[in-house]
């Protein structure tokens, strides 16, 4: 009777385990890419996934932050480049806007840059009224811009947007990516020939080449419209070839013989000051811009 009554405990407690274990399974959903989520009202990011968990911080109202997973009832989100966890029910999809190289935002006021889309985020400097800086994307409330060749993010409200002058070049305007890196391969062609050294290719100077790109079309010169200087973009930018042509220079071959045959352009293209690199064909209607920037 003993033995029977120790199986039916045993059982008993094997069921129980059985059910919280169950109990305990969540349902986990990888978010996409480039997915973000913004507080809807003021809430603390957990260390896991249940509000038995420690409190990590407290995030503000329009607080924006990268989604990883979403669980039952919680989103895993990136803090300080650390998993947290916030309940579902005080966050909502923050709507995006990715990499709008054409654009440019000017600050109406003196406003801080941080290193994430957050109140509370690190300061990474001030940003003067009326400076300019391109635009990479929207963030909720936030925009993201380019700033010493890295994303940085201010409140929009504080900015205007400047797209008027580029109107044109955005509605009609074709950036070729397979012609600025055929373009590139072609230079280090040369430039092995020459014994320069091969230029690598800079994810951030290829960025700063597109900006600059449709900033030649109303404005064909080696200052930006602002006045300021192509470095104003990224601080590793060292030299600039640019030019355009119309029923000219279409293709990257003839880019690259349009620059051969200008000894201060093609000095620039094979100099052993540079190390990297990032260009820019954009395509207007007949006439065709590019852009060289070396770092």
């Amino acid at each position: 009777m003993k033995r029977i009554n120790r199986l039916a405990i045993l059982l008993c407690l094997l069921l129980c385990l059985a059910i919280t274990t169950s109990a305990l399974a969540l349902s986990i959903v990888q978010c996409a890419p480039n997915t973000y989520f913004e507080v809807k009202s003021s809430v603390y990011a957990r260390r896991g996934p249940d509000v038995s968990y420690s409190k990590l911080a407290k995030l503000k109202k329009g607080d924006v932050l990268e989604g990883r997973s979403i669980y039952d009832g919680w989103v895993e989100v990136v803090y300080n480049d650390n998993p947290a966890y916030i309940s579902s029910k005080a966050l909502k999809e923050a709507r995006t806007e990715l990499f709008i190289t054409s654009q440019s935002a000017k600050a109406k006021q003196k406003t801080a840059l941080r290193s994430s889309p957050r109140s509370s985020a690190k300061r990474l400097a001030s940003l003067k009224k009326g400076a300019i800086l391109p635009v990479l994307g929207t963030y909720g409330k936030w925009t993201a811009l380019l700033y010493n060749g890295q994303p940085a993010y201010a409140e929009s409200k504080y900015l205007k947007r400047l797209d008027a002058s580029l109107s044109q070049a955005q509605t009609e305007g074709s950036l070729s990516d397979s012609q600025a890196e055929k373009f590139i391969s072609l230079v280090n062609e040369y430039r092995k020939q020459a014994g320069s050294g091969k230029l690598s290719v800079s994810s951030a100077l290829m960025a700063a080449a597109q900006i600059r790109a449709f900033e030649i079309t109303t404005h064909f010169s080696h200052t930006r419209p602002d006045g300021s200087a192509p470095n104003s973009l990224d601080p590793n930018i060292y030299g600039e070839n640019i030019a355009y042509g119309t029923g000219l220079l279409s293709t990257a071959q003839e880019a690259v013989l349009g620059f051969m045959d200008s000894p201060a352009h093609w000095q620039n293209a094979m100099s052993t000051n540079y190390t990297k690199t990032g260009a820019a064909c954009l395509k207007i209607g007949d006439t065709t811009y590019w852009v060289h920037l070396f770092g």
